[in-house]
């Protein structure tokens, strides 16, 4: 899970929300987390399956605390940027995929991870969140993005790769790979569909 570090740059105004029709007819929307996430975000931890939470948090148990839940529903906004996918259906509201990144002792660089609920792999949740990951951190000032992922997590690998990231093995820790990506270049803002896989 990416860490906080100390503010070195002053972060933009928050972000808009930004609604779609899912496939089935539901409401989808992209917005940063809140304070009141809490029992939808841990729902949506509970829900995931034990390979999707080991990936993204480094522990697949479902069980966490309350002061957990309510550190990733209520982040420090100058050093870190969350957002979920809420779906609506039926008048009820379930997260379905969530991401951050945090800022980097530099100041110039972030650490994202993304997390996308099992039934809604392979609809382009991760490719949305990406997009506005990038959008934050350029915004921010920030110019390189990365994440450290299990070279077990071969399809978010494969997600990296399609999305402009480079992989790189780490020479210290075999079981891990390091992605990263300039902010700076002129490629596409909106990264490419997602595999039917979990994000890390």
């Amino acid at each position: 899970m990416p860490t906080t570090r100390p503010l070195r740059f002053h972060p933009p105004a928050v972000a808009p929300t930004t609604t779609w029709v899912a496939e089935d007819a539901s409401i989808l929307s992209l917005r940063p987390v809140q304070p009141g996430d809490t029992a939808r975000i841990r729902a949506f931890i509970e829900n995931l399956s034990y390979s999707a939470r080991y990936f993204r948090f480094g522990c697949g148990e479902p069980h966490f605390s309350d002061a957990q839940v309510r550190r990733l529903c209520d982040p420090d906004t100058s050093v870190c940027a969350d957002f979920v996918v809420v779906r609506r259906s039926g008048g009820h509201d379930t997260v379905v995929a969530s991401a951050r990144y945090c800022v980097q002792a530099d100041g110039t660089s972030c650490e994202f991870a993304i997390a996308v609920a099992d039934d809604w792999q392979g609809h382009g949740l991760g490719r949305q969140l990406l997009a506005a990951l990038f959008e934050r951190a350029r915004s921010s000032g920030l110019t390189l993005i990365y994440g450290r992922i299990l070279a077990t997590n071969t399809r978010m690998l494969e997600f990296s790769r399609r999305n402009g990231f480079e992989v790189r093995a780490e020479p210290a820790n075999p079981a891990i790979r390091t992605v990263s990506r300039s902010l700076g270049r002129s490629a596409p803002d909106q990264p490419h569909a997602a595999a039917p896989a979990t994000p890390d």
